[in-house]
């Protein structure tokens, strides 16, 4: 078991590297912020004694031995955050404002569980559940957004005319984009192609987040929900599923399970002056956002939280 430090990459593109450097397998529970500082609990039989470090440009990847043994996904209890703001204002006491009145921050996922820079993986996953595989794969390798760098904006454009010929000179972050266009220029479905991605339950899943957001922001109050013993809530995203034309059957086929999730939470914040900053400190659920907490507290587009 270890612990794994890393800034500037995303959780999926570190235990690439990770598995590149030792050529073992490594397992991960949870995706932590690319643009962030983070610190989770990764697992390898690597023979890695004590600790290794990667870095290249800003990009920087730590992981150091902490004990024996496997980690099971599901099973972390939670989150902690730490995040310094520096203030245009007296956000202090502006933070201390929202506070007395933030006791319940809704359980929405955030902003990344769709895509940072392209909110795009919950449209794919409809899409695979309709089984429309064509389709995802023109949302997933064209449709470029402003928040993309130039060169992907130009290549995911030359998809149209091209199709997956544009990636083969594709830079290397755009590694999903390449591995997918490869198969597709050997002879491979569509739909095989979307299945051989390491992430192709991410899209199912962030469809699955989709839906729940559309289900609990569409109630004026939700103080209102309580934890209860009840029965199957089906009934409750019905429309939801229907108006994006999915059926249940295509759930089952794909082994989609509820999970259990609050529709608020109290983030406990606590508040901290640093050289004329306001630092934030509080815990999480798993599976729960700190975006969400700072929509809540700074009422800024959740974007550029991340």
């Amino acid at each position: 078991m270890y612990i794994m430090e890393k800034c500037c990459i995303d959780t999926i593109h570190a235990v690439r590297e990770l598995e590149k450097a030792t050529g073992t397998t490594w397992k991960y529970s949870g995706l932590k912020d690319a643009h962030a500082v983070t610190v989770q609990l990764v697992s390898s039989w690597s023979s890695i004694k004590n600790e290794m470090t990667l870095s290249k440009g800003k990009k920087c990847v730590r992981v150091k031995k902490v004990g024996v043994g496997k980690l099971v996904k599901g099973k972390t209890k939670g989150n902690v955050f730490v995040i310094r703001l520096r203030p245009e204002c007296n956000v202090k006491e502006y933070i201390d404002g929202v506070l007395s009145e933030l006791y319940c921050v809704p359980g929405i996922y955030g902003y990344q569980r769709f895509g940072t820079k392209r909110p795009i993986t919950h449209v794919i996953g409809k899409l695979i559940l309709k089984d429309s595989f064509d389709e995802a794969l023109d949302v997933l390798l064209g449709e470029p957004t402003p928040w993309e760098s130039p060169v992907a904006r130009e290549i995911r454009k030359r998809y149209y005319s091209e199709g997956p010929k544009a990636y083969l000179d594709a830079p290397k972050y755009m590694d999903i984009e390449r591995k997918v266009s490869l198969m597709l220029l050997n002879g491979y479905s569509p739909k095989y192609a979307l299945k051989r991605l390491r992430i192709f339950d991410l899209f199912l899943n962030a469809f699955q987040a989709y839906i729940y957001n559309l289900a609990l922001t569409s109630e004026n109050e939700i103080n209102r929900f309580n934890v209860t013993p009840g029965y199957n809530t089906w009934g409750l995203y019905r429309e939801y599923f229907e108006l994006n034309e999915v059926d249940r059957k295509s759930l089952k086929r794909y082994r989609i399970r509820g999970v259990h999730r609050l529709p608020c939470y109290n983030a406990q914040i606590r508040l901290h002056k640093l050289d004329g900053d306001v630092v934030l400190v509080f815990k999480l659920p798993r599976g729960y956002y700190a975006t969400s907490v700072l929509r809540e507290i700074v009422k800024g587009d959740p974007k550029n939280f991340s």
